[in-house]
């Protein structure tokens, strides 16, 4: 996966104590649109999620922490995605998917494939992050 385009809202989130990064759970879920970074800030702003279906659950599936820590003032947050794997039909088509604090709905980053992708049924996807997930420098 490419770097994740942080959503502009992000640093809102943090400092106004609507998102833990330590301590909520990301999600990965998948989209056909492209996000827009300046004004989607909550996963209901979100366009065209793709429909539960072929062993796609709404809302996606969770990314593994591996990793939080600030050194020097700068804020990383490392983590490992998830596989999605098409069960009793196809997921997809979609081309973006969407790094979000499930405790809340605040959105984190996302990733463009570029094109559009299908699992057929009975394929699976890593969704591969780009370590760090989050790198902020804190002023």
């Amino acid at each position: 996966m490419k770097q994740l385009k942080p959503f502009h809202g992000l640093p809102e989130l943090l400092a106004h104590g609507r998102m833990n990064l330590g301590a909520n759970d990301l999600y990965i879920l998948l989209a056909t649109k492209e996000p827009s970074q300046a004004t989607d800030v909550y996963r209901e702003d979100l366009p065209d999620e793709l429909p539960t279906g072929g062993g796609y659950v709404a809302g996606g599936l969770p990314v593994e922490t591996t990793r939080s820590k600030q050194v020097g003032g700068i804020y990383q947050l490392d983590g490992t995605g998830p596989t999605f794997t098409a069960k009793g039909g196809q997921i997809g088509p979609f081309r973006f998917a969407v790094v979000y604090n499930q405790t809340g709905g605040g959105l984190v980053g996302f990733a463009d494939y570029q094109e559009d992708v299908t699992l057929a049924d009975g394929d699976s996807m890593r969704i591969e992050l780009t370590n760090p997930i989050v790198n902020l420098r804190l002023m």
